[in-house]
C-alpha cells in the first residue's frame, strides 16, 4: 500500500508559469523541500484502516526520500534513476526503474520536470480548512488514481494532500515543520542495501 501510494505521488508535475494556481506558484523555482508528515488511509466507507508518520526530503529533479517511522519503519528512496522500497523487518528491498511506466502517475509529484498538463488536468477547488486547493485528474485511461487534491497554506506552502483511488479509498497527508530549499544531506538520496538484504528488481516497462 505504501509503495503504491508514493509511486502514485511522487508524477510529472513541473507546472507552467502561465498557470495562475497555487501549485504552479509552489513549484516555481523549487529545488528542495523537507517536512514531517502524517498519513491516514480510509476505506470507501470512511473507516480509518491505517495511520502512519515520518519524514520527507525532496531534491529536484527526480530525487526523494520518504521515511516512515511509525507504526513501523519503512524507507522509500528515489535516486533519479531507480526507486528503492526497503522494509527492514523483512530485510528486503524492491527496486523499480524510474521510467516511462511512471509518467501517468503522480509518482514524482514534487520532483518531476515535465509540464503538468501533459498527463493531468488541473482544476481549482473551493477553499476549505483555511487552505487553497487544486485537483489533479489523469488524462485518458489507465491511471493509478481518480483524483489527487493538493492544499496550500496562506504563505503558499504545501500543507496537505488527498488521493482517491478507483475503489473509493482515500489517503490523506498533512505536512508540518516544512522547509523550502533547505540544505540537504549529500547521501540522503542514496540507498545501499545492508548486508543480508534480499534485493528484488522489477523489470523495466517499455
Amino acid at each position: 500500500m505504501r509503495f503504491s501510494f508514493i509511486v502514485m505521488w511522487a508524477a510529472a508535475m513541473f507546472a507552467s508559469p502561465a498557470q495562475a494556481d497555487p501549485l504552479s506558484a509552489f513549484l516555481d523555482g523549487l529545488h528542495g523541500y523537507s517536512a514531517r508528515f502524517e498519513q491516514v488511509v480510509r476505506d470507501a466507507n470512511g473507516v480509518e484502516t491505517e495511520r502512519s508518520a515520518g519524514t520527507l526530503l525532496i531534491q529536484r529533479p527526480g530525487r526523494f526520500r520518504w521515511e516512515y517511522e511509525q507504526p513501523y519503519p519503512q524507507l522509500i528512496i528515489a535516486d533519479g534513476s531507480e526507486v528503492f522500497l526497503y522494509d527492514p523487518d523483512l530485510e528486503q528491498v524492491t527496486v523499480r526503474p524510474m521510467d516511462g511506466s511512471l509518467s501517468r502517475t503522480p509518482a514524482l509529484l514534487l520532483t518531476g520536470d515535465e509540464p503538468v498538463d501533459r498527463h493531468f488536468r488541473i482544476d481549482p477547488v473551493d477553499d476549505f480548512n483555511g487552505l487553497r486547493w487544486v485537483a489533479l485528474r489523469p488524462r485518458g485511461e489507465g491511471g493509478d488514481f481518480d483524483e489527487l487534491v493538493v492544499g496550500f497554506d496562506a504563505d503558499g506552502g504545501l500543507a496537505a494532500m488527498k488521493i482517491t483511488d478507483g475503489f473509493g479509498q482515500t489517503t490523506e497527508m498533512t505536512f508540518t515543520d516544512t522547509q523550502r530549499d533547505p540544505e540537504l544531506p549529500a547521501d540522503g538520496f542514496v540507498f545501499v542495501p545492508p548486508p543480508g538484504t534480499d534485493v528484488i528488481r522489477a523489470p523495466r516497462q517499455e
